[in-house]
């Protein structure tokens, strides 16, 4: 900060008979922040050392009853008989606020168990069923990719499959839909329990992606206040009708979104915001596109809402006002600065 030298003087041939009054221009850096990309993504997502962003590994564990994809399998006292296992669609998820992402390398993982309470794939006889687990996409209602097991599935055991991502859109639409047929229990009496049937961990490992759909929150935006600590020889002098006081804002920003920045200046934190504040007013960011926009404003504060405060506090409140689903490629940026100019008597 610096206090700038005197601009004017009272001039001319007559003998003065007072002191001559000088005006002071006091200038400080109030504020001076940014925001990344980086900071606008959520948790569970980061920027990948290969370029483009990294999906961390997300798993959901879905319990299904026996009785909800074998519908008789209940309906027997003894042995069950061969049954077709009904369609089941275990969801594969994003972490929060994520929506979509286009797969650069990554795969998606499900570990199906079977509590079932028998070996739902073989009946001890020689008869053996099968299961039948696709990667399904709900949304264009294709098969994108499908594993067949045949094999024995004891009580307790379980099946892992995997499946490729690369050149995919991930999104909530993913889902492992899981079908097949039973032989039944054989001759061996089943006791089944209404907990038992199958369990499945999904999960996705290794995403990387050049771009990534998020939902933005009005949070990802702030910057941190400041205090500012006014000399005394300024405090002194801030008297309305004498003293004026203004903010410059400069803004340069690279967001996909129209967003609205408040700031607010006062001389106790309770009084940022409110009717109260020396200011509180809006400065609009449109939507960037190519080199992004540039924005400078002035503002004029309440002297009275000010004088003889010894610290001026400076906050600012940002809110999306566009649609927050937002397509984040890593050169998104805001960057901040407020000046404070203050031109003050001399006495």
């Amino acid at each position: 900060m610096v206090i700038a030298a005197i601009t004017s003087v009272v001039a001319g041939c007559d003998i003065p008979t007072e002191l001559p009054t000088y005006d002071t221009l006091w200038e400080a850096v109030l504020l001076r922040d940014s925001v990344s990309t980086l900071q606008l993504l959520p948790d569970g997502v980061s920027v990948h050392p290969k370029g483009g962003f990294a999906v961390d590994s997300f798993a959901t564990t879905t319990e299904v009853a026996i009785e909800d994809v074998c519908e008789f399998c209940t309906c027997f006292e003894g042995p069950i008989p061969a049954l077709d296992i009904q369609p089941y669609d275990w969801p594969f998820r994003l972490p929060s606020r994520v929506l979509e992402a286009d797969v650069s390398e990554g795969m998606a993982r499900v570990v199906l168990h079977n509590d079932a309470g028998f070996d739902v794939l073989d009946d001890g006889a020689g008869n053996i069923g099968h299961l039948r687990i696709d990667f399904f996409d709900t949304r264009s209602r294709s098969v994108l990719d499908s594993v067949r097991i045949s094999r024995p599935l004891p009580d307790g055991d379980s099946v892992t499959v995997e499946f490729d991502l690369t050149g995919l859109t991930v999104s909530s639409s993913l889902v492992a839909r899981v079908s097949g047929r039973t032989p039944g229990s054989g001759c061996d009496v089943v006791d089944l329990s209404t907990e038992g049937g199958f369990r499945a961990d999904v999960r996705i490992l290794g995403v990387r992606t050049e771009s990534v759909i998020v939902v933005l929150a009005d949070s990802d935006l702030d910057v941190e206040g400041r205090t500012v600590e006014l000399p005394r020889a300024v405090v002194d002098r801030l008297r309305p009708g004498e003293a004026e006081v203004t903010l410059e804002v400069r803004v340069e920003a690279r967001l996909p979104v129209e967003t609205e920045m408040l700031i607010s200046a006062a001389s106790h934190p309770s009084l940022l915001f409110s009717r109260d504040a020396a200011l509180y007013a809006p400065l609009v960011l449109p939507a960037a596109a190519g080199d992004g926009v540039s924005v400078r404003e002035s503002y004029v504060l309440d002297v009275s809402a000010i004088q003889g405060a010894e610290q001026l506090f400076i906050d600012t409140r940002n809110q999306i006002l566009g649609d927050p689903i937002v397509t984040l490629d890593g050169d998104e940026s805001v960057s901040y600065s407020v000046l404070l100019n203050a031109r003050i008597p001399s006495r």
